[in-house]
């Protein structure tokens, strides 16, 4: 009996910017991830390939929203103008290793909400 001793390594995840973040609804959301795969297993950067998946979850619920990313590049979630309602979520990546399918994740917390217009002032002594 043969016995082959493989390791591996998720992949690591970064995301650019702050972790938590609020923004506003009238600008919609954009959040870029990077995904690296192990080189451990001696693999030169073009056999390193990694998919990139993105969750949006209601951070009170846990209720998983219908909500696709409309961006072309995979590395990044975007979504137009009020495409996210004010409130609280979690915006999940999962980075796969192509080669081995090996994932992890990761989230940012998002906050949108909407700036109400100040009030106007009353001008006094006119």
């Amino acid at each position: 009996m043969r016995l082959k001793v493989q390791g591996g390594t998720p992949p690591t995840l970064t995301f650019v910017g702050a972790r938590e973040r609020t923004v506003l609804v009238a600008d919609g959301v954009e959040v870029d991830a990077r995904g690296v795969a192990t080189s451990c297993d001696g693999r030169p950067m073009s056999g390193r390939a990694v998919s990139y998946a993105w969750d949006v979850v209601d951070a009170v619920t846990g209720a998983r929203l219908p909500l696709a990313s409309s961006s072309r590049d995979a590395r990044k979630f975007a979504a137009g103008a009020g495409a996210l309602a004010p409130g609280a979520y979690d915006l999940v990546a999962t980075v796969v290793d192509d080669a081995y399918g090996f994932a992890t994740n990761g989230s940012v917390r998002l906050r949108p909400c909407v700036v109400l217009p100040k009030p106007a002032t009353a001008v006094r002594g006119l």
